[in-house]
């Protein structure tokens, strides 16, 4: 099958309309770690802050900062306790179509051969 007039939007539309919630729910977790910890890094670069400068503000391991940073496990609680002791707001904004800023962060050749092998 050609995928000539087939725009990415439409078969990540298509993909992401398709999966269950379980999925959709871990695409949008992971997504939302991934922004927080983007900022929080941003934050530390800009305010000079190490993440053992971090580790001791936050009176936790510096081993912890690297998990939270990457991208760990991280509660709405312990988001805040971060967004406090560095002194920032964080925001996020809802919009109707999400998955159109999300899933282009995965990898679009993978999610295309599914589309054409579903279409086979």
């Amino acid at each position: 099958m050609s995928l000539k007039g087939i725009s990415e939007v439409g078969i990540l539309d298509n993909y992401f309309e398709r999966m269950n919630i379980e999925d959709k729910t871990e695409i949008v977790f992971e997504e939302l770690k991934k922004n927080f910890a983007s900022q929080v890094s941003k934050v530390m670069k800009d305010k000079n802050i190490s993440k053992k400068k971090l580790a001791e503000m936050l009176g936790v391991s510096p081993s912890y900062i690297t998990k939270l940073l990457g991208g760990d496990n991280i509660s709405l609680k312990v988001m805040a306790r971060v967004i406090a002791v560095l002194g920032v707001q964080f925001t996020m904004e809802l919009h109707e179509k999400f998955y159109n800023n999300i899933l282009p962060s995965v990898d679009i050749r993978d999610m295309v051969s599914d589309e054409v092998n579903s279409v086979k």
